[in-house]
């Protein structure tokens, strides 16, 4: 199903209260009168919605993936393509937007479908925090999927950050993080090899 009749469905379902329903051919029309389809608050409300459903209706399932990385774009090169590579090598299968959708693919296509499904069937979340990855949109919402999980399989990996920062992200999480059992990597003390070990370790724990 195409994005626009998906978001439409959404849309309709909650906020339609309306006399007819319209036709899925005619959804896009409909919406474009309602003036809502452009709404930049109610795309992410519904990519929000997808990302918690998809997340709720494979938890009992089998994990396709063992780990989702979840990051911003900035950091790829040097911090994050390196670590998903060792831990590729080392025979996990991880979710890795480079690798798992094409590069052409954007939103609002079926993007945010893929994402959900990644965050949704993998076993555990990398979450990658840098000053980046607070300031933009999308990533908050990967992190929302991923704890649904659960802290104990989340591992974070600070990068130009501090406990601080985190907490921005989450101020749910437990005092302190270590004896929570929460797993923490900072890039500024230990080195990419340093960091896909202990990463190794986690995720292998899982299993």
């Amino acid at each position: 199903m195409s994005f626009i009749k998906e978001y439409g469905l959404w849309f309709v379902e909650k906020y339609g209260d309306f006399d007819e329903f319209p036709e899925p051919d005619e959804l896009d029309k409909f919406l474009e009168e309602k003036g809502e389809i452009g709404g930049p608050t109610r795309i992410w409300e519904f990519a929000t919605d997808y990302m918690t459903e998809a997340v709720e209706f494979y938890d009992a399932r089998p994990p396709k993936w063992d780990a989702f990385i979840s990051y911003a774009g900035t950091q790829r090169s040097f911090v994050v393509a390196p670590i998903a590579k060792k831990l590729r090598e080392r025979g996990l299968d991880i979710w890795y937007d480079r690798v798992n959708y094409p590069s052409q693919r954007g939103w609002p296509g079926r993007l945010y479908g893929m994402i959900s499904d990644g965050v949704a069937m993998s076993r555990v979340g990398v979450v990658f925090v840098s000053p980046e990855y607070l300031r933009r949109r999308w990533p908050p919402i990967e992190y929302a999927g991923l704890q649904l999980k659960g802290y104990a399989r989340l591992f974070f990996v600070l990068h130009r950050c501090k406990v601080k920062d985190l907490r921005a992200l989450d101020p749910d999480l437990p005092r302190p993080l270590r004896q929570a059992g929460i797993n923490v990597a900072y890039t500024s003390r230990s080195s990419n090899e340093a960091i896909a070990d202990r990463l190794a370790k986690f995720i292998e724990a899982k299993r």
